[in-house]
């Protein structure tokens, strides 16, 4: 890990010393105690000028094993990717804070915001709990969040967090709403209140 000066952040920003404090204030550099100086972390900072390593990712909706091998085939196949992702911060084991670069073919992602294509059919992949494979079929994730930002250069773009998927069925309706079920009764667990749930709502053969 590159650790800079106060004056090689400066630079590389291009900002002025009050401006660089002014964001060490706000929280958006975290830097070190050198003596009497402070340093900071290279990826950091580039992370804010929106230039850090950058990885294709592929969007599944199945069930798990059955999105692992299409997204292997994808791969051998040298096909394109959904999008492409900049690491905003160094990927942690749990959890991954990037932006959307491009669109997989390489295409400019206009605009960067909600009411945007690439944006709601993120929101979509949100909800429906897709898959999110990044580099390759074993590297697996879920979306967490998903909102518009701007860079200090007031560059806009969408930011993801990533965090590994968990629970039983991860992309399978069957395996949701049981999920769901469990979950309403871990909640009665703690709050005594248990919601009723009928063999016909587990299995969705309503009578209506």
């Amino acid at each position: 890990m590159k650790l800079l000066s106060s004056d090689e952040a400066q630079e590389k920003l291009g900002i002025s010393r009050p401006t660089l404090y002014l964001w060490v204030r706000q929280g958006k550099l975290t830097p070190q105690r050198a003596g009497r100086g402070l340093r900071f972390e290279e990826d950091q900072v580039l992370g804010l000028l929106g230039k850090g390593p950058q990885i294709a990712a592929w969007i599944r909706r199945s069930r798990i094993e059955e999105a692992r091998r299409d997204v292997r085939r994808s791969v051998r196949a040298n096909e394109r990717p959904t999008l492409i992702l900049e690491y905003q911060a160094p990927p942690k084991a749990d959890f991954i804070r990037a932006r959307v670069v491009s669109a997989g073919d390489g295409g400019a992602v206009r605009p960067a915001a909600p009411g945007g294509a690439m944006f709601e059919s993120l929101l979509d992949s949100m909800k429906q709990r897709d898959y999110v494979f990044i580099s390759h079929e074993n590297s697996i994730w879920s979306i967490h969040d998903v909102r518009a930002e701007t860079s200090p250069a007031g560059e806009s773009y969408i930011a993801m967090e990533l965090t590994r998927p968990s629970g039983p069925g991860e992309g399978d309706d069957r395996d949701r709403r049981l999920r769901d079920f469990v979950a309403t009764l871990r909640s009665g667990i703690y709050t005594g209140r248990v919601k009723s749930w009928s063999r016909d709502e587990l299995h969705e053969r309503g009578t209506g």
